[in-house]
This record gives structure tokens, sequence and C-alpha cells, in this order.
């Protein structure tokens, strides 16, 4: 699963996942990649019996039944597009959302 964050105002961006968008914080791909190493560490401190046992990230992953941090940014961000789209009609969150999606609408569209 994959997401592409889309620049907004004031420098905040937003997160473009399969025709959903969300109005999140921005994140960069360098601190994606230092998250999923953390990540991948204190996983696999829970797993690993020994300090010299050596163990790969998939199966890390596998072991604790885990997503990737990859999966969990992405379903926050699209957890955030509910709550905006739930948000009263003049909120700010909402109408931020919606204009994202209109403009997305309109540029596939055209």
């Amino acid at each position: 699963m994959s997401c592409r964050l889309l620049t907004g105002e004031g420098g905040r961006a937003a997160v473009d996942d399969v025709d959903t968008i969300s109005y999140v914080w921005p994140i960069s791909n360098s601190d994606a990649a230092y998250l999923e190493g953390v990540h991948f560490r204190l996983l696999w401190h829970i797993v690993a019996k020994t300090s010299d046992e050596h163990l790969t990230r998939d199966r890390v992953l596998r072991l604790t039944d885990v997503p990737p941090m990859s999966a969990l940014l992405c379903q926050k961000r699209l957890r955030w597009v509910g709550h905006a789209l739930r948000r009263a009609p003049a909120e700010g969150a909402r109408l931020n959302v919606l204009e994202k999606l209109n403009k997305l609408k309109s540029h596939w569209f055209d």
C-alpha cells in the first residue's frame, strides 16, 4: 500500500491513496524510513530471544502480526478523512478535505 504526499498550503500535506485524500501532517521519505527502522528495532527486541539472533524484517512482522509502519501511517491518514468528513458542514477540516477531493476529481476527469 503506497501513500503519495501532496503539499498543501501552510506547510501541511495531503496524502493520496487510491482516490482518497486527507489533510494531515507532512512527513518526508527520510522520516518515514527512520520510523520504519525504529518500528522494526522495537519489534525485534520483543521477538528476539538472544541479542545475536538474526531475524529479517518480514519474519519479525509476521511473528508479531503487526503491519509495517507505512501501512499504519496510511491507515491513520485515512481515518482522518473519515473524521473530517463527519464534521459540521462549515468546519475547516471538512472544507479542506472536500476541497482537496474536488481538486483531485477535477484533475482526473479533465
